[in-house]
């Protein structure tokens, strides 16, 4: 994501289920930690038909083009990876332990996309690396998001590779134009034997390749699940349903923050993948919250329909402390 947004935009959550919120939350402290790229790789699997969700058809945008490429091939794609699960509904915990089994396992094909770090555009690049497998007779799409620093001229050389195995056509200016290039995933058949034998002859990043290969990515993502599950609790997703003011967003946000950092030990680094909410508290939101710190969301909230100080409509649960962005009154509990 560009700089611009916000890492964890709290309205894209709003009619989400608990499942989804819980899978975008726990790769956020993965990508956004302030450490090097071999321990900031996310891992995901999701349901085919829900990826399908992210498409937005009437977008220009070079990621929408990909997401919709990435989908079709997903599509038509034939799954070499069959995992049989005793759960009719499997977790994702469930699929990556099984995964962890076959890391090596050459999936046949791959899709793989690559979006440069731009100067003003974007502080990092990614190298997405998808695969189809089949759960329970299912398509899911099992994918890794690597973070890192390659510019257009390093992505443009592991793209040229890349097309050497490429089921697919590749116009050349594809790979020498950014925007032409993040709107081109490369779809190709893995040779040989050994599936990060190939990575690592196509992406020169020894130490994600160990990293990899040692589990590291799955485990990580495994635990930070369980982070993320044991206090987004029923309240707080009522709290980030009903917060309709922005303010109140940043309020929940930069708690939500604080917490993923004392419960996963790290430091969260802004611009990676957007603006934090904690850093908005400080400037240009000081005047709007008063210098105050952020309001614990175990602090007894309260639905309020008013402001007690102006009447100005709030029509949200908050909790002591709480700032009207209208009058600067302090909520100061019952």
């Amino acid at each position: 994501m560009s700089q611009e947004r916000i890492a964890i935009n709290l309205r894209n959550w709003r009619g989400k289920s608990t499942e989804e919120i819980v899978q975008d939350l726990a790769s956020f402290p993965i990508e956004s930690a302030d450490l090097p790229s071999e321990k900031r790789i996310s891992v995901t699997v999701l349901k085919l038909s829900s990826f399908a969700k992210l498409i937005n058809p009437l977008s220009q945008s070079a990621e929408d083009i990909a997401t919709t490429k990435i989908y079709m091939w997903a599509k038509d794609a034939n799954p070499q990876v069959q995992i049989w699960l005793d759960s009719n509904e499997p977790s994702e915990k469930e699929i990556l332990q099984e995964m962890k089994t076959l890391i090596d396992f050459n999936p046949g094909q791959l899709i793989i996309w690559l979006s440069p770090a731009e100067k003003g555009v974007y502080d990092e690049s990614r190298i997405g690396i998808y695969q189809v497998v089949l759960v329970n007779n299912e398509k899911y799409l099992f994918f890794r998001s690597l973070c890192g620093n390659q510019y257009l001229d390093k992505c443009s050389v592991i793209a040229k590779r890349l097309t050497r195995n490429s089921v697919e056509i590749i116009i050349p200016e594809e790979l020498s134009d950014p925007r032409l290039l993040r709107a081109c995933p490369i779809s190709i058949y893995v040779p040989g034997k050994s599936l990060l034998g190939y990575l690592k002859s196509a992406i020169e990043i020894p130490n994600v390749w160990q990293a990899i290969s040692n589990g590291e990515d799955i485990d990580k993502k495994i635990n930070s699940t369980a982070v993320v599950s044991a206090f987004l609790t029923g309240e707080v997703e009522a709290q980030i349903e009903e917060a309709q003011l922005f303010n109140q967003q940043v309020i929940i946000g930069a708690w939500i923050e604080k917490e993923l950092q004392e419960r996963l030990n790290i430091t969260l680094k802004p611009g990676s993948c957007g603006v934090l909410y904690s850093s908005l508290t400080i400037s240009p939101l000081t005047q709007i919250l008063g210098n105050r710190e952020s309001v614990s969301l175990e602090s007894g909230a309260k639905f309020v329909k008013n402001c007690g100080n102006c009447g100005t409509p709030i029509n949200a649960r908050i909790s002591k402390g709480y700032v009207c962005p209208h009058c600067g009154g302090v909520y100061e509990g019952c």
